[in-house]
This record gives structure tokens, C-alpha cells and sequence, in this order.
């Protein structure tokens, strides 16, 4: 309930303001096949393209009522998700204003929000964009993990992280400021390598992080075209018109129901 809260100010934001977004993952699977919530799942997922999406997280605190917050890379450091999640605040609350309106839950509450990106039209630039992407990513798993051991690094260590770091600046025109947080740094640098390419240029939107490291659930951006509404519990959920082709892609037979996760 309380999350179905946050989507409508989500929801009422985005409309006021010409986003575009759409129901995502287990949100569409179970607008669809529940219109709802599927039963075992906890969280709700959307999606946005790009440009919304950073619009959005420009205007978000502006727009969205007192009290909500961004979650992503940007905002904290020891974040590594590439999505964004909208929060309800950050800290359990037990005023009677907020508990009224979250339906007596204290704790935060949110929606992730996924970008939606476009691939490069050509094979070549779509292989290099990914493999910056996956080196940027690794350098980035790599300075984490020398940051989770809590060891002196050693001297090898430091020349390899100098020279990795080096490599992606030479490799993206960028410049890494070595006394703040590198991995934030990397993380963000990721985040802008997924959306090099505009929808004119494009052919196929995905969700670029998936799409540069697995290859997997590339869509014609046709499929995003335009929303239509439907049932969620007691609102309605805007979902790609092609949501039968995009769920047939995910789940097959999506209408078949599936136990995961736990």
C-alpha cells in the first residue's frame, strides 16, 4: 500500500511534467497477468528512456512531495546499482502525517527506475561502446574489491589501479580525480557510456547495463513508442503498448505462473 503511494505521486509528477515512463519487470508482468502486485513479489519496478529519466532526476525533489529522495550513483557513494530508486525519505518514521499516508508503515518505501537505452546502429560501435562499458566495470569491481579487504595495498596493486585508471581516461577523454571516490567516479562514467546513443540514431532500446554484459532483451524502440493504461490494485499503470511481445521475450509464457527469487 505504501508503495502504490509512492507510485501515484511518481505517477502525478511525471503526467504534470511530460515524462514518460512505464511499468517494468515484475510491475508489468503483474499488471498484466494480476492486475496488481503478483503475489510473491515485494518491490516495484518502472522503466524510463533516457532523456526522461535524466530529466526526472533533475526535477524529481522539485516536483515530487516534501520529503521524497533520490537513491542512485550520484547520490551515494557506496551505491553500485545502475538505476535509480525514488524513497519516501530516509529514515523510519513515525509521525502521524506520514503514517497516515503510508498506511501505518514507518520504514521507507520506493520504486526502482530503470533507464532505458538505445543501441548503437552499427555492429562495431555497439561492440566498442560495450566493451568500454565492461572495462569501466571491471576497473571499478576491481577497486571496490581492493577497498572491501581493508588491507595496505601493495605496491603492485597501486601501479595497476594507477594504470587502469590512466588507460580509462585515455580510452574516454575523462579525467578522474584521484582524491574523491573512484568507484563513483567509474560508476557515473558507466552510466553516461550507456546513453551515447539518441532514439533518432537507433533502431533498438534495452536496458544497457543487461544488453553490454549479456546481450540480452534488446527491443525496436517501436515497442516503446507510446503507453497504454492499465489496472494496478486501486490505480492504473501506464505499460508499453507492446507489453505482449516484451513479456513473451522475458518469460515466455508469461501467463504460465513461476515461484523465484525467494
Amino acid at each position: 500500500a505504501a508503495q502504490l503511494e509512492v507510485l501515484s505521486d511518481v505517477d502525478r509528477a511525471c503526467r504534470e511534467n511530460g515524462i514518460q515512463y512505464f511499468a517494468e519487470w515484475g510491475t508489468l508482468l503483474g499488471a498484466v497477468r494480476h492486475l496488481g502486485f503478483i503475489p510473491w513479489d515485494d518491490d516495484m519496478d518502472i522503466c524510463m528512456k533516457r532523456p526522461d529519466y535524466d530529466r526526472f532526476l533533475q526535477i524529481a525533489e522539485q516536483v515530487m512531495p516534501e520529503g521524497y529522495k533520490i537513491f542512485n550513483i550520484s547520490s551515494d557513494e557506496n551505491n553500485d546499482n545502475m538505476l535509480t530508486r525514488i524513497i519516501n525519505g530516509r529514515t523510519i518514521n513515525f509521525e502521524k502525517a506520514y503514517l497516515e499516508k503510508y498506511h501505518g508503515f514507518p520504514y521507507v518505501s520506493g520504486i526502482d527506475i530503470f533507464p532505458l537505452d538505445f543501441i548503437a546502429p552499427d555492429k562495431e560501435d555497439d561492440d566498442f561502446q560495450c566493451e568500454i562499458i565492461s572495462i569501466v566495470n571491471s576497473v571499478a569491481k576491481f577497486v571496490r574489491e581492493l577497498e572491501e579487504t581493508q588491507a595496505e595495498l601493495s605496491e603492485e596493486n597501486i601501479n595497476e589501479l594507477a594504470l587502469r585508471i590512466s588507460q580509462i581516461e585515455e580510452l574516454c577523454g575523462v579525467t578522474i580525480d584521484r582524491e574523491k571516490n573512484l568507484v563513483q567516479q567509474l560508476n557515473v562514467l558507466v552510466d553516461r557510456l550507456c546513453g551515447l546513443y539518441r532514439e533518432d540514431e537507433a533502431e533498438y532500446i534495452t536496458i544497457m547495463t543487461l544488453w553490454a554484459e549479456h546481450r540480452q532483451y534488446k527491443f525496436p524502440k517501436e515497442y516503446y513508442a507510446k503507453a497504454v493504461r492499465l489496472t494496478f490494485e486501486n490505480i492504473t499503470i501506464p505499460v508499453p503498448y507492446s507489453y505482449d511481445a516484451i513479456l513473451k521475450k522475458k518469460y515466455g509464457d508469461y501467463m504460465k505462473l513461476v515461484h523465484t527469487w525467494d
